[in-house]
Order: structure tokens, then sequence, then C-alpha cells
């Protein structure tokens, strides 16, 4: 994989499976990733709601995809995406 975007797609590809199609689609498709800092992934999220739900309900899943992926742990972090993000 050549880049982050990559990476992150892969993440929500692994995603994909372990949770139903209606809230992969309204939840977890809809994210960005902003950046990866050290062990960090800054992911965005539409708005503070659904940031909320993938905090709780889903970020598990996540934290799991970027360790099969990468091979090492990345820490999910979801901030809400400002309109001039």
């Amino acid at each position: 994989m050549n880049s982050y975007a990559e990476v992150f797609e892969a993440v929500k590809e692994h995603c994909r499976v372990a949770v139903v199609d209606a809230s992969f689609k309204l939840f977890i498709e809809p994210l960005e990733l902003k950046c990866i800092e050290e062990n960090t992934a800054i992911i965005y999220a539409n708005n503070e709601w659904a940031k909320n739900v993938v905090e709780e309900r889903f970020s598990g899943a996540i934290k799991k995809g970027f360790e099969k992926i990468l091979g090492f742990t990345i820490i999910p972090r979801f901030e809400v995406k400002k309109e001039d993000s």
C-alpha cells in the first residue's frame, strides 16, 4: 500500500465484515482519515452524533483493522470534520 488513504480504505473494508451493511454505510464508509501521528490516527466524522456512535460502537473494530493491515497498534481518535477541512 502506497498511502495512508489506501491503508484506511483497507481498514474500512476490514470493518465491513464486522458490522451490518446499514451501519457500515451510515457510520464507517463516510469516515475520512486526516492523518496518522505517531501511533494515533486522526479520523473525521461528519457530525458529533456520528462521531459519538463510531467512538462507542466501532472504534474497537477500526483499531483491530489497523493492527491487521499494518501489523502494529494505531489508536483511532475521532473528530468532527469542520466545513473548511
